[in-house]
């Protein structure tokens, strides 16, 4: 069994993937986690940097190499992992897609203001998270499942994934 969690940034994928997993008893692999590894800096400094053509390029290679080599995984992709048709292709058949939604308030809530996002202008958070959403929503929702994460804790959205992926 593999699950894949989408969703913008805020949804809770990293944080309710971690508890999934240990409930599932599966391994968890966070995307973002193994660019920034790999790349030996933070993903804000490879969009500074390189550019976002070339981070889509290195997350298009770490998908093909996760569902070709890993099983009985939680995955949890960056936000924007669905922009390639490559990557949906690909994680559609290599396990049960859930896009994790959350309201701009709430992802606001949750986004930790210290951090920089790529994507996100400081100056106008609620106007770059919603122009971000507006570009993607039509895409989270090719997903199998949608998991609304407003106001619940992360043992909540877990135990409704559980659910799902068990029914």
């Amino acid at each position: 069994m593999n699950i894949v969690l989408t969703g913008l940034m805020g949804t809770g994928k990293s944080s309710v993937g971690k508890r999934l997993a240990s409930a599932l008893g599966l391994d968890f692999v966070d995307t973002d986690k193994l660019i920034e590894e790999q790349e030996g800096r933070a993903i804000s400094e490879v969009f500074d940097c390189e550019g976002e053509l070339y981070f889509r390029s290195v997350e298009e290679q770490l998908i093909k190499s996760i569902t070709s080599s890993m099983h009985g995984v939680v995955l949890a992709t960056g936000g924007g992992v669905v922009i390639s048709s490559a990557n949906r292709e690909l994680l559609a058949k290599w396990g049960t897609v859930i896009t994790l939604s959350a309201g701009i308030d709430e992802i606001i809530r949750r986004l930790d203001q210290t951090s920089t996002r790529p994507l996100i202008d400081d100056t106008d958070i609620r106007g770059s998270l919603e122009k971000v959403l507006g570009e993607r929503r039509g895409l989270y929702a090719t997903a199998e499942f949608t998991v609304i994460t407003d106001g619940k804790s992360i043992d909540e959205v877990v135990v409704d994934i559980l659910a799902l992926v068990k029914a």
